[in-house]
């Protein structure tokens, strides 16, 4: 689903909406440069001002898709980084770097599918404790 979408879904009045609506549309228009900038810098640039862009970044279905596409860039990046280093042999900081940005990619992969559960059991004597 596209940014501007998600955007258009959001359970919130339509004024409030519209506003980001467009910033959508202008993150997409350049979602990988995009991705990397900061509410002031998007603010920079835009009519919108710093708290509106950090209250849509901070929304949490948009910060979902952000985050999936982050997430998504650094694995290609990873990707591409290890190619790089089996083409071009390696050195310390391509090393290092490699770590860290495997590093990143695996942030996040652990999820805890359990579950408490509390039940309470009477007595089967019928005495109370």
């Amino acid at each position: 689903m596209t940014l501007s979408k998600i955007a258009d879904t959001l359970n919130m009045p339509k004024d409030e909406r519209e506003p980001f609506v467009e910033m959508a549309k202008y993150f997409e228009a350049d979602v990988v440069e995009n991705l990397t900038k900061s509410h002031f810098d998007l603010a920079d640039e835009t009519e919108f001002t710093y708290d509106q862009w950090q209250a849509f970044m901070s929304e949490p279905a948009i910060a979902g898709w952000i985050s999936s596409n982050v997430k998504m860039l650094a694995s290609v990046a990873e990707r591409r980084k290890l190619q790089r280093l089996g083409e071009e042999g390696t050195n310390t900081a391509d090393s290092a770097s490699f770590k860290a940005l495997k590093d990143f990619n695996d942030q996040g992969k652990t999820i805890d599918h359990s579950n408490v559960v509390i039940v309470h059991l009477p007595n089967l004597d019928g005495e109370e404790t």
